[in-house]
């Protein structure tokens, strides 16, 4: 079957059906069944939810009570549940009574940078409903281009592929992408890049976060600072007054050059853009990622380059 000029399988039309029913649903109970799906993940299916706790407890440690910990993990399993059931409305992101979910004050700052056409490189991090919000952005005529990574599901990836297109997310190849992304930021628009998670080695450098030695991409930096672009910070959180709602923020931020090398300069700014995520995912604890492996090189620091000055966090154990 063919859709969109894209060949699909039976599964893919399947989520396509299943869209459109979500769709036709009203907001609150689309919501109310994404937060209950996160209480029966975090209750009953505790897929990755050990590692939650586990990343909580190694980041807060004795500075918040257990219940105050745990209530990070279940609200992190209820954010992220919502967040996939809201994904099978992102479709609808073109009518304008859903893009008036999301609050967005700041995005004149977003306007601002595609004006000045110097390319930009947008940042965000793994809270909440992001895509939703790279959704808005792409919506309201931003030309921004997205590396995304093929999903194992071709079912999931080819859908995915579908809603990004009908959003006006332009995407870019996760093989070989330097010199498309050089390319983006020469045409002076707008490349996306997600920078909280781990990294392999030969796509990172080692910096401090939430406390541990990781492993960061130092890439919007350095594509940034070799084009003499702008990086702009985004992200997004759920209202705490009402669920259905959600608030975009966005911030510009200002590159310091205190060493005479590049390579030092995308190193200070990687890390100074790290602290900045650190104080907004401290800020929303509860709507981050926590189900993943982000302290691995904490965790097995042999072969990798780590700076003298993080060496003592090593002695920070899980």
């Amino acid at each position: 079957m063919r859709f969109l000029g894209c060949s699909l399988n039976l599964g893919s039309v399947i989520l396509i059906l299943l869209s459109k029913f979500v769709s036709m649903l009203p907001i609150g109970l689309v919501v109310g069944f994404g937060r209950l799906m996160g209480l029966v993940w975090y209750y009953l299916i505790p897929i990755r939810v050990g590692l939650a706790r586990q990343n909580v407890e190694r980041v807060y440690g004795d500075s918040l009570s257990q219940s105050e910990k745990a209530a990070i993990v279940r609200g992190s399993c209820v954010s992220w549940a919502t967040t996939v059931v809201e994904g099978f409305r992102m479709p609808k992101l073109l009518e304008p009574a859903e893009l008036a979910r999301m609050d967005a004050p700041d995005f004149h700052i977003l306007e601002a940078a595609k004006d000045r056409k110097k390319g930009t490189c947008v940042v965000t991090l793994h809270l909440s409903n992001f895509e939703m919000m790279v959704g808005y952005m792409t919506i309201h005529g931003l030309p921004l281009h997205v590396i995304y990574r093929d999903l194992k599901s071709k079912s999931a990836h080819d859908f995915w592929n579908l809603v990004r297109k009908k959003t006006g997310v332009l995407t870019l190849p996760p093989r070989r992408s330097k010199e498309a992304i050089r390319e983006v930021m020469q045409k002076g628009e707008m490349v996306g890049f997600a920078v909280d998670q781990h990294m392999p080695k030969y796509r990172s450098i080692v910096c401090q976060f939430l406390g541990h030695v990781v492993s960061t991409s130092p890439a919007p930096s350095k594509f940034a600072l070799e084009a003499g672009g702008e990086l702009v910070l985004v992200y997004t959180y759920r209202s705490k007054k009402d669920y259905t709602k959600h608030i975009f923020k966005a911030e510009n931020f200002k590159f310091e050059t205190p060493f005479e090398t590049m390579k030092e300069n995308v190193r200070h700014n990687t890390q100074r853009l790290n602290d900045r995520m650190e104080q907004i995912i401290h800020a929303h604890p509860e709507e981050w990622l926590w189900h993943h492996k982000r302290f691995k090189v904490h965790d097995a620091p042999d072969g990798w380059d780590i700076p003298e000055e993080l060496v003592p966090l090593l002695s920070k154990k899980p």
